[in-house]
């Protein structure tokens, strides 16, 4: 009898701690595939924020208020950020895959600079593994000092082997609605990718009619 009690009472703590092994194993898979994704929903939202700015036309208090929707902005470069002059730098990075050596280090960065109570310049940058070896797309969204400036221009470069390694694009607010939605197309996909992304064509497909993926 008492044999028969303590086997079906190893066999309830044996169920117990099997369940909660899976538990733990779920959570941990789980936590695995979200941690990842975590950058890239915060960088697309951060995006989508960016874009109803009009550059030439914000406000300190615009800026002042994306920045505080998305942790990590500081300003920077001035003893104090008032209307008058304030900077404000965005970083999100794949941390979690650049540590476990699965993907190189991916970044998007902006800054958004702020001058006489107005929103001048607007930067940003996804980049991924180191300069040539790696690869990268940059929008500079600027109120230009002098007249002529084009509003939409497109330059690439290309390492040794003709691989578009970088996309550099520069606005001004009289570029087309259409011209900046392609400008800020930036593929974020690229913040969870497992290997990371290859080439500029895949950091910014929509100013690439060839590029794999380009409608």
């Amino acid at each position: 009898m008492m044999a028969r009690l303590t086997l079906q009472g190893n066999s309830k703590v044996g169920r117990l701690i099997g369940t909660a092994l899976a538990s733990l194993l779920a959570a941990a898979l789980a936590l695995l595939f979200w941690l990842p994704a975590h950058p890239r929903q915060r960088a697309e939202a951060f995006l989508r924020d960016l874009q109803s700015l009009e550059v030439g036309e914000a406000t300190f208090e615009q800026a002042q208020q994306l920045a505080q929707r998305h942790a990590g902005s500081v300003p920077r470069r001035a003893p104090q950020c008032t209307a008058d002059r304030c900077e404000f730098d965005f970083f999100f990075e794949n941390r979690l895959l650049s540590c476990l050596h699965l993907s190189p280090t991916t970044v998007l960065g902006a800054t958004i600079k702020v001058q006489d109570g107005r929103v001048w310049y607007v930067g940003v940058s996804l980049t991924s593994g180191h300069e040539e070896q790696g690869c990268a797309a940059s929008v500079t969204e600027w109120v230009p000092p002098f007249a002529g400036e084009p509003a939409f221009r497109v330059s690439n470069r290309e390492d040794g082997t003709g691989r578009p390694w970088k996309t550099i694009i520069k606005l001004t607010p009289e570029a087309s609605a259409t011209d900046r939605q392609h400008a800020y197309s930036f593929n974020l996909k690229c913040l969870d990718k497992i290997g990371g992304c290859k080439d500029a064509r895949e950091v910014l497909p929509a100013v690439w009619p060839n590029a794999e993926g380009h409608r």
